[in-house]
């Protein structure tokens, strides 16, 4: 299940090279002979751009679709950040080339021109109706799972801006960790999470747990060392936060000591070791709680 749109030059033609020389400056995309496939691993979005040649297509199809260049597919059964996603990509490709679209969904576009707006609402729709269509079947399956669509995109935000905001402490010379925000499951339900090491200065938005990486800072026994992993709750990290820490009118928190000091040593060292059973998810495998049926699974 997808939603596809196809595209074209409003006046005269446009060629292959063209096509695919838009795309080479961006390495989230892959060119291929007939697709370029976009793929962002910081925030497991993905979608293509397809190329037909429409001379060699001549006489082969005469659906409408068979006149237009150009063709793009986002899927469905994906977390309302997709479109979100793809949509500047898609907008920036159509202004670049003056394409016009013809759209093939029951309250698509029709064929004219492009709009953001159309587009969101189409996929939305579409995506919607897959979504409660599939968990109505099949349900979700321990891969995937269903949280707030807020959630959603507070996690899709932080990590699309993850690098930039790391790019940005290093020109200011400060030497902070910027975790990956993720999701797990946990004790049967979908939950936020963030990788801590070893005590380390951090900068992140608040997650429900912490994965606290201890290496260097692992717990003695018999005087040697053993490596392990502890998973806490957020309000675990409290009283590193209030003594140690500051926090934006975002929410941002940040450690902004610049070695960590004795107490956190400490703090890191003296959490009990215990088990941390937790599965990661792809985030496209978790979706908007708002769009499945009422009656449905965790």
């Amino acid at each position: 299940m997808s939603y596809d749109l196809f595209f074209k030059p409003r006046n005269g033609s446009l060629d292959r090279a063209a096509f695919h020389a838009f795309f080479e400056q961006n390495p989230l995309f892959t060119i291929g002979d007939a697709e370029v496939a976009y793929q962002n691993d910081a925030t497991g979005t993905y979608f293509s751009f397809g190329w037909q040649d429409i001379e060699a297509l001549e006489g082969e199809d005469d659906g409408p679709e068979s006149n237009y260049q150009i063709s793009f597919n986002l899927n469905y059964f994906r977390p309302s950040t997709f479109a979100l996603e793809s949509s500047p990509h898609v907008t920036a490709l159509v202004r670049n080339f003056d394409l016009v679209v013809f759209d093939p969904q029951t309250h698509g576009m029709g064929e004219g021109d492009f709009s953001v707006e159309g587009f969101l609402s189409g996929w939305n729709a579409g995506n919607e109706w897959a979504t409660r269509s599939v968990i109505e079947r099949h349900g979700i399956d321990e891969h995937g799972g269903l949280v707030p669509q807020s959630e959603i995109h507070r996690t899709w935000h932080w990590n699309l801006y993850r690098s930039q905001r790391e790019a940005a402490l290093e020109q200011r010379g400060i030497d902070r960790f910027v975790p990956t925000r993720m999701y797990v499951r946990l004790d049967g339900r979908v939950t936020s999470m963030i990788v801590w090491p070893d005590g380390i200065p951090f900068e992140s938005a608040p997650a429900e747990y912490v994965l606290v990486i201890r290496e260097e800072l692992a717990p003695r026994s018999f005087l040697r060392s053993r490596p392990d992993r502890v998973l806490v709750p957020w309000s675990d990290l409290r009283p590193v936060i209030e003594l140690h820490g500051s926090t934006d009118a975002d929410g941002i928190v940040a450690l902004t000591f610049e070695s960590v000091p004795r107490d956190v040593v400490k703090f890191v060292r003296k959490l009990p070791s215990r088990g941390s059973d937790f599965t990661i998810l792809s985030p496209d495998r978790v979706l908007d709680a708002e769009l499945a049926p009422t009656s449905t699974i965790k």
